[in-house]
Formats: structure tokens, C-alpha cells, sequence
């Protein structure tokens, strides 16, 4: 399965891999997230270490049994909906705050 990596063009016209949330670019702190867990899909992200906890910190809400690959069918959808809705609250985040660092406001 091929992977789809964000990356960033830099001054020196190099492309280097950037967090999907936050954008940062240090290769130090890129880490590959596995967007439903890796229990259910080879499917992975770039985040900075910084966003990769916030993600997983997110996840590990549901007890280890519901996380699981051998969870009931239910349990599986609730993760990766629960996943999916934690992903895109701190994507509008991320969005809300640059929209105001745009206009000059400070982010809240």
C-alpha cells in the first residue's frame, strides 16, 4: 500500500515531510501516526511529536478492549468515529487560531 506523506517546500527547494495538523517540519519531530490504529489500517499521517500525543492521547480515552481489533463491530465504529471527530476538533483549532494570527488577534 503506498503511503501519502504532507511535506513542506523549503527555502533550499527540498521537500521534507510536515506535521498534517500543525505543519511543523523538523524531521527530528516527524512521526508517522496511524490514523484508525494500526489494529485496523496501514493508513498513516505525518504529526509532529506534539500533535501525535495530542491524537493518541485522544484515542486512549476508549478502554484498551474497544481499541482493539478484536472488539465487537460497534465498538470499532465508536473508536474510529471518536478518532475522526478528535482529529477534526484540532484541525478547527489549528484553523481558528491561524485565521486570528492572520487578522493580528490573538489565538485563544
Amino acid at each position: 500500500m503506498e503511503k501519502t506523506i504532507c511535506h513542506k517546500i523549503h527555502p533550499d527547494q527540498k521537500l521534507r515531510p510536515a506535521c498534517f495538523l500543525c505543519g511543523e517540519d523538523d524531521p527530528l519531530v516527524i512521526e508517522e501516526h496511524h490514523t484508525l490504529g494500526k489494529a485496523y489500517s496501514d493508513d498513516v499521517i505525518p504529526l509532529c511529536k506534539n500533535c501525535h500525543a495530542k491524537i493518541t492521547a485522544g484515542q486512549n480515552l476508549f478502554p484498551p478492549r474497544a481499541r482493539s481489533h478484536k472488539a465487537p463491530l460497534k465498538d470499532r465504529l465508536a473508536y474510529a468515529l471518536y478518532t475522526l471527530i478528535y482529529f477534526i476538533e484540532l484541525v478547527l483549532k489549528y484553523l481558528k487560531d491561524l485565521c486570528l494570527e492572520i487578522v493580528g488577534a490573538v489565538p485563544s
